[in-house]
């Protein structure tokens, strides 16, 4: 038999998810409404990830990254950066002596 702790304690698990899914929308938002208003635009696919993403976390790094972040793609960390696009350096043939 359930008791009224039991009742409770379903609410409150409640609650927190509503909580927790209302704070991943808003930040969803926010970072659809940084990424319009540096005329960035947005993929159907990218629009979606951000819509369904729920990782609070997430959604923080991508906002940060939105601010100065030239594409859609590299606030999402789905696109290579400049470092990872330099050239590499060959190593350096051994001396030979004489």
């Amino acid at each position: 038999m359930a008791t009224d702790r039991d009742y409770v304690s379903d609410f409150e698990q409640c609650l927190a998810e509503g909580k927790a899914e209302g704070q991943a929308e808003g930040k969803a938002q926010a970072l659809l409404t940084i990424l319009s208003a540096r005329g960035l635009a947005l993929a159907p696919a990218q629009r979606a990830r951000i819509l369904a993403c729920r990782d609070l976390a997430q959604l923080d790094r991508w906002i940060a990254r939105a601010v100065t972040a030239p594409s859609v793609a590299q606030a999402l960390g789905t696109a290579p950066t400049a470092r990872s696009r330099a050239p590499r350096r060959r190593a350096a043939a051994p001396r030979r002596r004489a």
